[in-house]
This record gives C-alpha cells, sequence and structure tokens, in this order.
C-alpha cells in the first residue's frame, strides 16, 4: 500500500481499453455493429501509432474482438510489443440489428419512424422522458451487459498485478464504462470511445477506478465535439 489514494502494481489488475482503428465505414458514418470491415489505409497508420504508445504500459496480455478491424489493430500492437494477441468473443460489437451498416441519413430516408423514434430518445434532455428504442433482430441490453461484466471478471480473476490491453469496439467499451461507473445500459451512455483511443481501468480488490479516459494524444489530431449517440 503506497499510500490512502494511491495502490502498487501487485494490488491492482490493469485493463486498457482501446478502439480499433478507422475502417470505411466509420469514414462513412455507418452503423457497422458485427460488420466484419477491415482498417482502411488511415486506421493502420493509427493502428501503429497505438501500437508505439502502447511501449509505455508494460502489456503483459493482449486480448481482441475476433472482427478483423480488432484483430489488424491488435496485431500491430502485439508485434510492438513482443505479445500474443488472444481472441475472446465477449469483445465483440454490440450487434444493432436493423440498424446494422445505416449512415443516418439513409436511416432517415428509408425507416423514417425508427429514425424519429431514435433521435427523439437521444435529443429528449437530461431528464429521461422515454425509454430506450427496441431494435429488431439487436443484441439485447441483458446480454451485452452480461458479457462486459464477464469479461472485466475475467480480467480481475486471471491478471492480478498484470496489465491487460484488450482491442475491443465503441459499444462494448461504452457499455463497460456506464456498467462500472454505476450507470444503467436502459438509459444513454454517458461515455464516448474515439477510433484508437485508448481509456485505463485499474480493479483494486475488483472495484474499477477509471484512471484515463478516450486518449487519443498519440494521434496528434484535435479532440472533436460529441454528443449523445445510440449506444
Amino acid at each position: 500500500m503506497k499510500g490512502f489514494f494511491e495502490a502498487s502494481q501487485d494490488e491492482v489488475a490493469r485493463l486498457i481499453l482501446i478502439r480499433h482503428g478507422r475502417t470505411v465505414s466509420n469514414q462513412e458514418g455507418r452503423i457497422l455493429g458485427t460488420t466484419d470491415d477491415p482498417l482502411d489505409a488511415h486506421g493502420l497508420q493509427q493502428a501503429q501509432a497505438l501500437a508505439e504508445r502502447m511501449t509505455e504500459y508494460g502489456v503483459d496480455t493482449l486480448y481482441a474482438s475476433p472482427l478483423s478491424r480488432a484483430r489488424q489493430t491488435a496485431a500491430a500492437i502485439g508485434e510492438r510489443v513482443g505479445v500474443a494477441v488472444q481472441i475472446d468473443p465477449d469483445l465483440i460489437e454490440y450487434d444493432f440489428g436493423e440498424l446494422s451498416d445505416f449512415t443516418i441519413q439513409a436511416l432517415k430516408e428509408q425507416k423514417p419512424a425508427l429514425f424519429d423514434e431514435i433521435n427523439a430518445w437521444i435529443t429528449m434532455g437530461p431528464t429521461p422522458t422515454m425509454t430506450r428504442p427496441v431494435l429488431q433482430d439487436a443484441e439485447s441490453m441483458a446480454q451485452l451487459a452480461a458479457r462486459a461484466l464477464r469479461f472485466g471478471e475475467k480480467v480481475v480473476a486471471r491478471h492480478q498485478g498484470n496489465v491487460v490491453a484488450a482491442v475491443a469496439h465503441a459499444g462494448i467499451i461504452r457499455a463497460m464504462l456506464t456498467l462500472w461507473a454505476g450507470g444503467s445500459l436502459e438509459n444513454r451512455f454517458p461515455f464516448r470511445s474515439d477510433n484508437a483511443s485508448i481509456t485505463v481501468v485499474d480493479f483494486y480488490n475488483g472495484v474499477p477506478c477509471i484512471r484515463l479516459f478516450n486518449d487519443i494524444t498519440h494521434l496528434k489530431t484535435k479532440l472533436g465535439f460529441g454528443r449523445p449517440v445510440v449506444l
């Protein structure tokens, strides 16, 4: 114990959540979900920047979602830090069901009623007046919560005193952070996760402590302005 507000490494399981680099669908503003898009040229550059950044952390274990954009990002990191990539299905992106592969403009044109419902929910103001829209063929919030919590539990159980990097997706990362912060997935998520961002969570006695959030300083780019999103 180094102090009341600080722990030593052997008391903590550190998790570095990493969102994959950019894909063509990300650039086009598509709701990607579980569609297996690879990184685009810019995303590959972002993966290299992430790989260099990860040399600062002394990564012991490296996990990745089974989707190619996450595996490619993890491969760049693994090669740089000398750690093999382990695939974990709990890290896969949220399945948006009927929203998958739509841009917002296409959704507005092709499914105007659904667009209006989602837009009203996103923009309803700080006091909830609507429930989360139900998306046909989408993963349930209960299923998303179960695997988000399960992955955190695996980190705590297996990696005490170690540094774990996990390359995943915006939806599952935001779900994890919302749950660990005591929120409900039935509400809008108060967290964002940019492409190639890193978020650091230290688990002390299994209790999550968010130490760094959505860091993109390694990309040498400006932080845009945010708004609530579907998930």
